[in-house]
């Protein structure tokens, strides 16, 4: 670390492999890994936090989650860089909602702000087009990473982001999706402006090392765009983000009606649940969190078990509305349970994790029959929100196919 500035040396991840350390994907494979273990002492952390504690435990597990998290972040940062810095980064446009991209971004965060009691209120300065072409992936890290710095700097109860698209008729490739987080409460120097877009930069007395604004200027680069920060140097700070975003011809153009309060919706499961998982921390505290939001959970240790008590559970009227498979385990592993499953007639909903999350460990679980794939450590709200989605799909098809047989004249 560089006392002067602040900033760290990010070690040249493509020059690992020339100095002979182990390989870019050995060290992906690690970060991914790294996160599996943070991510159980957050949630037995928080596990602690809500029980009996006098004031001084009360503090040290409060210290002891914030930095998980911290770290947490700073592993899954770093991964993001590495493969950045490696292969340059890859861009993939598809037609999508800016305004739903927006929503989602809100929500993953929705967690974080209750806790920190802060709320982000979005405010629309145009009318937006119902789809745009845009990397989601690409986007939404750029817009997270701005708004958890905002977080962190945040010393009031709202943060203000600001979200207008530019459009010219004439000139309709150049359009561009525009997004200003405003921080009240807290400025940056002039000196800090000039490195905060650096690698591990530390802002402020006593500030965290960071690279989610690296990793965010580079995703606005790929997305031909722009970050960029302005404060008054006392009070707040402004970072904006402009990133490329051509709408077609026949876009629909919606009046989000100007403010729009962040309330994110109370997400509930209503169903049963089988947990399959081999790590017991993982189990734990994944049935805490099913639990929590309203299903009925059982759990199991192997493939092998998962499939018995799921054929069990439906012979006995009582089925598994949602099978929650991890994909590596012993002996039986979630892709050949799953394969099972479904030759066996289970017409539940699967959905696998797993650390193993590249688009070829995806692309295998859903040809075994999974219904969907979330890489582990999964964030809460997006788990929750997820089984909700598949649990809901799995029974109107069963109810369609149910009315399909009862319209169908006798042969």
């Amino acid at each position: 670390m560089n006392k002067s500035t602040g900033v760290g040396r990010l070690v040249p991840v493509a020059g690992l492999v020339a100095r002979g350390q182990p390989q870019v994907e050995t060290l992906r494979q690690f970060l991914r890994e790294l996160r599996m273990p943070l991510a159980a002492a957050e949630g037995f952390a928080e596990l602690l936090r809500d029980t009996v504690l006098d004031d001084t435990q009360q503090q040290a597990v409060a210290s002891l989650l914030d930095n998980c998290k911290h770290l947490s972040e700073l592993v899954a940062d770093y991964a993001e860089f590495a493969q950045l810095e490696t292969d340059g980064g890859s861009v993939q446009r598809r037609l999508l909602d800016p305004m739903r991209l927006v929503d989602e971004c809100v929500a993953v965060l929705a967690g974080r702000c209750a806790e920190a009691g802060v709320e982000i209120r979005v405010r629309y300065g145009s009318f937006m087009p119902d789809k745009a072409m845009i990397d989601p992936v690409c986007a939404s890290k750029a817009l997270l990473a701005a708004l958890r710095c905002a977080l962190h700097r945040a010393d009031r109860s709202v943060i203000e982001l600001g979200v207008a698209y530019r459009f010219q008729r004439a000139d309709a490739a150049n359009a561009s999706l525009r997004f200003s987080v405003h921080v009240p409460g807290r400025g940056l120097s002039q000196h800090e402006q000039e490195y905060v877009f650096a690698p591990f930069a530390q802002l402020g007395a006593g500030g965290r090392a960071s690279l989610g604004l690296a990793v965010a200027r580079r995703c606005c680069e790929l997305l031909d765009g722009e970050l960029r920060v302005e404060s008054d140097g006392q009070h707040s700070c402004t970072f904006h983000l402009v990133l490329a975003a051509s709408a077609l011809a026949e876009v629909r153009w919606i009046d989000p009606g100007g403010v729009a309060v962040t309330a994110p919706e109370t997400l509930a499961i209503g169903g049963r649940v089988l947990l399959v998982d081999d790590g017991v921390d993982n189990r734990i505290l994944l049935a805490r969190v099913l639990a929590k939001a309203g299903a009925v959970v059982e759990v199991a240790a192997r493939g092998d078990l998962a499939v018995q008590q799921t054929l069990a559970a439906a012979k006995a009227s009582v089925p598994f509305d949602l099978v929650l498979m991890d994909i590596q385990m012993p002996m039986l592993d979630g892709r050949q349970a799953a394969k099972i499953l479904r030759r066996e007639g289970y017409r539940g909903a699967i959905l696998a994790i797993s650390a193993a999350c590249s688009e070829r460990d995806e692309q295998a679980a859903l040809a075994a029959g999974c219904d969907a794939f979330l890489a582990k450590p999964v964030e809460r709200r997006e788990l929750v929100g997820k089984i909700i989605e598949l649990i809901a799909a799995a029974r109107a098809a069963v109810a369609n196919e149910v009315t399909t047989t009862r319209g169908t004249p006798p042969g």
